[in-house]
């Protein structure tokens, strides 16, 4: 890339040299986006002026509207070009505040640690609630009433979209011998963080599937093998196949990532969906990710759930490599989900 890019920030923290702009004005700059590894047009406008009370005292801050690839984020910026509050494409809305203030919020009036209603309701904040049916871990068959303002899902081998209804229909495992497939090689080499060709990637990859020549067996035994031995605990960072197999551990970015990385390094074609799973537990939708593998068809895995077919209640928004993923921002807080049938 050029020198003179801009880097963009994250969380709705990018400034770019905030007190030069006036009220109402608007530039487009060249930035850099680090969460999708690419160059683009980003549009930053001052759309007013805002006295904030911070940490005691009334600071005077421009607002900033910045959007980059149709993703918004609005900051509150300081003369100094401090970041004080900003509201982030995801719905949270972040503000500086003394780390005494921070410490008392998470306590209820009872003196009782509150922080797990604050977690509660950040998780309650990125759930979607579905009307209509019950579904269930496990199930086989779904046909779901999707209503979004954003691009609609795309059909494949597991998923069929027809306006509105949207059908996932759970495979049975392939069986026998799967051809060589041809036009396969944007899902079999690497790219910054799914890293099919490392070393290591591949002498881990070498290890799982042995002298297995059957695509599928291959995918079997790699899904085993991360189910296994990647801890799951929620990692904040973007993910990284390499990173993740020297840590062990990460959430279902962490694994899909992995597992793709070790699938390709196996010769086996596979990619990252990105959508929504329902929760048992939590009893809603929530945005997920899993690997895709070509055996024969595209079969949907899940190592983080260990369901080496994954189940129904899986809905793919988007599909492909990390330039893809930004896509499901536009369904965040906009998606209205009713569940019409499910087995």
């Amino acid at each position: 890339v050029g020198e003179d890019l801009f880097i963009a920030g994250g969380m709705g923290s990018a400034t770019l040299n905030v007190p030069s702009l006036r009220v109402d004005e608007e530039v487009l700059v060249d930035t850099f986006d680090p969460m999708t590894l690419s160059s683009g047009k980003a549009r930053v406008k001052c759309v007013g002026e805002e006295v904030l009370e911070i940490l005691g005292e009334r600071v005077r801050t421009k607002v900033i509207v910045t959007n980059i690839q149709g993703i918004t984020s609005k900051a509150w910026v300081t003369d100094d070009e401090e970041v004080v509050r900003a509201e982030t494409p995801l719905g949270l809305y972040l503000q500086k505040i003394a780390p005494e203030e921070a410490l008392m919020s998470a306590k209820s009036e009872g003196g009782a640690p509150g922080n797990a209603q604050a977690g509660a309701d950040l998780i309650e904040s990125v759930a979607v609630r579905s009307s209509g049916k019950t579904p269930h871990r496990g199930a086989t068959r779904m046909t779901v009433r999707l209503t979004s303002p954003a691009q609609t899902p795309l059909s494949d081998d597991v998923q069929r979209v027809e306006g509105e209804q949207v059908t996932i229909v759970a495979p049975a495992e392939p069986a026998g011998p799967v051809a060589a497939p041809q036009g396969m090689d944007e899902f079999l080499g690497s790219d910054a963080l799914i890293q099919a060709s490392h070393p290591r990637i591949k002498e881990m990859a070498a290890q799982i599937v042995g002298g297995e020549t059957d695509a599928w067996r291959k995918a079997r035994k790699i899904h085993d093998w991360v189910f296994e031995n990647i801890e799951k605990v929620p990692v904040f960072s973007i993910p990284s196949a390499l990173e993740t197999l020297e840590t062990r551990e990460g959430d279902c970015n962490e694994h899909a990532v992995l597992y793709t990385a070790l699938a390709r390094a196996a010769g086996v074609p596979a990619r990252v969906a990105c959508g929504l799973l329902w929760s048992d537990e939590l009893q809603g939708f929530y945005y997920h990710a899993w690997p895709e593998v070509w055996a024969g068809k595209w079969v949907w895995v899940d190592p983080t759930f260990g369901q080496p077919i994954a189940d129904a209640t899986h809905i793919k928004l988007v599909s492909g490599s990390i330039e893809q993923w930004p896509q499901l921002a536009a369904y965040i807080g906009q998606l209205k989900l009713e569940v019409v049938e499910v087995e």
